[in-house]
């Protein structure tokens, strides 16, 4: 009889097993999916980040290439234009020493910034994992507490079967939570994520737009004309 009861038993834990196991099958494979799927997010992304500092490149030294043509143009029209390559010459060192007063500026800017927003998500993370190093200690606090519990009942296993259903109940709630807080996790750094890329992006866009507008201005002033530079440049000196 008591053969029996065991076996029975036994078939009962094992058909309360049965879902658990498919369970953790199941969620193994979307993590399995879930890592795949981030690494090909990743990939995707470095080939994009080398894409843009490609054609950056690119874009440096076309506009490198047309200063030089610029200066050769100069050079070449020095003697019959002294003064005048005088005027340019100042004009364009004033220019660049604004520009790279600008660009100094702007990418000082932009690096406290970007720092600024790391610094914020550290302190985010540090605070995160102090609370997960507290939680931790109170749920080994709580193990040692049911060990304590099935020690002392040992001798007893009427009160033995009462305690490890609730056991496992609690194991499977910890179980839960650390599901949860895994997904929190991933939410919390593909927000971080996000919030870095944007960031960029929006520094990126800023950056361009100078870069645009001042590619604007040396257009419209080399469209001038000899008596038009001369007014420009006096009312400048005002």
């Amino acid at each position: 009889m008591r053969m029996r009861l065991e076996d029975k038993k036994q078939k009962i834990d094992e058909e309360r097993e049965r879902p658990e196991n498919k369970f953790r099958k199941r969620e193994e494979t979307l993590r399995r999916e879930f890592e795949e799927k981030e690494k090909s997010e990743q990939e995707k992304r470095e080939t994009e980040n080398q894409k843009q500092a490609e054609e950056e490149k690119q874009q440096r030294a076309e506009y490198d290439q047309r200063i030089e043509e610029m200066k050769r143009e100069i050079e070449n029209q020095r003697i019959q234009y002294e003064k005048q390559q005088k005027e340019r010459e100042e004009e364009h060192r004033k220019k660049e020493e604004k520009y790279k007063q600008d660009q100094e500026k702007m990418k000082n800017d932009h690096g406290r910034i970007i720092a600024e927003l790391q610094m914020k998500q550290k302190e985010e993370i540090r605070k995160r994992d102090s609370e997960e190093q507290m939680r931790k200690k109170q749920e080994e606090q709580e193990r040692e507490e049911w060990k304590r519990k099935i020690k002392e009942a040992e001798n007893d296993k009427e009160t033995q079967e009462e305690i490890k259903p609730q056991q496992r109940e609690w194991e499977e709630e910890k179980k839960q939570q650390m599901r949860e807080r895994e997904v929190e996790e991933r939410k919390r750094k593909e927000r971080h994520e996000k919030q870095l890329k944007e960031k960029q992006e929006e520094l990126e866009n800023k950056r361009k737009k100078y870069e645009s507008e001042r590619d604007e201005k040396t257009k419209q002033r080399g469209k001038e004309t000899t008596p038009e530079k001369r007014e420009r440049t006096e009312r400048e000196r005002i």
